[in-house]
């Protein structure tokens, strides 16, 4: 009888095992499929309400004409544009946001650099823009994005005597900053808002959609990340930044609810490294368009967040009323500090 118990109560013990294990991984599948398992965006998208409320390409004389150029990265096909500048000074490679494109609020940047004197090349990562892909793939393709992106630019005249300065926003600050480690050759690289680890920043949401009970799942979600996406899941930004030479501008809104301290690369790179000269910590900033002023911030969340609230499923013309009577200069004005930073690395 003793035995019969014994083998009864071990097989409950291994069927609760299996549950865990197939629990932890199945939930490494769930987060994985909200997160980038879908296209990020479509060329349509720059004509979403929560984009139109700020100053968009068409608003930048320096943004009026551009080349486009495909070049491909793994399976799929992907689309950069060229923007150009009487005597550059040289290249910005430009890496956009999770579910977002080169033509969506990162244009506010991508203008900054064309100010500053840089011709840049602003690319559609996969699954987004005018790119091709059924998926975002991964938290790790902004990387593979970004050195396909540079293998296409290398031998570009600009870049004869120097490499392209490279800046990217959330996934794609990720990308650029992962990149060096795949070969990639940048001489500085601004970085908004990037997460540090894939698998940090997966473990993060997964506790932000379901709670701090996530965290008893952590041996089989780790399990599952590796089977899922192998060792690229467990990669280092701020480590391949203190492998590389570039000098690094590491920017990061303290809340930022998305890519929060804790899993940031502004918390994990060493401050004593000598590429971490510029970080900016920007005290009342979001994960949404952290490059923005505090007044600009101020703007949208008391006079036009309301007000699109109230909005809601009112009819176009409304909407459309209202959009046009938006004050874009001040929704999309930048944040000065940060901007000195910026101009400050570049003239180094």
């Amino acid at each position: 009888m003793g035995h019969k118990k014994a083998k009864i109560i071990g097989g409950i013990i291994l069927g609760l095992l299996g549950l865990y294990l197939i629990g932890g991984i199945g939930a490494t599948l769930v987060v994985t499929h909200i997160v980038v398992g879908h296209r990020g965006s479509s060329e349509e998208d720059v004509g979403r309400i929560e984009y139109r409320i700020y100053k968009q390409r068409q608003d930048y004389p320096l943004m009026a004409s551009r080349t486009e150029e495909t070049f491909r990265s793994g399976n799929n096909t992907l689309t950069g544009y060229r923007y150009r500048v009487a005597n550059p000074k040289g290249l910005v490679l430009a890496a956009h946001g999770m579910n977002s494109l080169s033509d969506g609020p990162e244009v506010a940047y991508e203008n900054l650099f064309l100010e500053q004197g840089y011709d840049v090349f602003a690319i559609d990562l996969t699954g987004c823009g005018k790119s091709t892909g059924e998926s975002m793939g991964s938290l790790s393709q902004s990387a593979y994005d970004v050195k396909a992106a540079y293998d296409h630019v290398k031998n570009d005249a600009l870049l004869q005597n120097a490499n392209p300065i490279l800046v990217g926003y959330s996934w794609g600050a990720y990308g650029v900053a992962i990149s060096q480690d795949l070969g990639v050759k940048a001489d500085k690289i601004i970085a908004f808002s990037a997460f540090n680890r894939p698998y940090d920043l997966m473990l993060s949401s997964a506790i932000h959609r379901v709670g701090w009970g996530a965290y008893l799942t952590v041996p089989p979600f780790a399990l599952g990340t590796l089977l899922q996406q192998g060792q690229d899941a467990y990669k280092s930004a701020a480590e391949a930044l203190e492998r590389g030479s570039a000098k690094a501008l590491i920017i990061q809104g303290k809340f930022d609810s998305t890519v929060s301290m804790n899993v940031s690369l502004f918390m994990a790179f060493d401050k004593t490294h000598p590429c971490a000269k510029y970080q900016f910590y920007l005290n009342d900033a979001t994960h949404v368009s952290p490059w923005l002023s505090s007044d600009a911030r101020k703007y949208i969340s008391k006079e036009i967040t309301p007000k699109l609230a109230e909005l809601n499923n009112k009819p176009k013309e409304e909407i459309d009323a209202f959009i046009a009577g938006i004050d874009k200069e001040k929704s999309s004005a930048l944040d000065a500090a940060m901007v000195k930073k910026v101009a400050a690395l570049l003239n180094e």
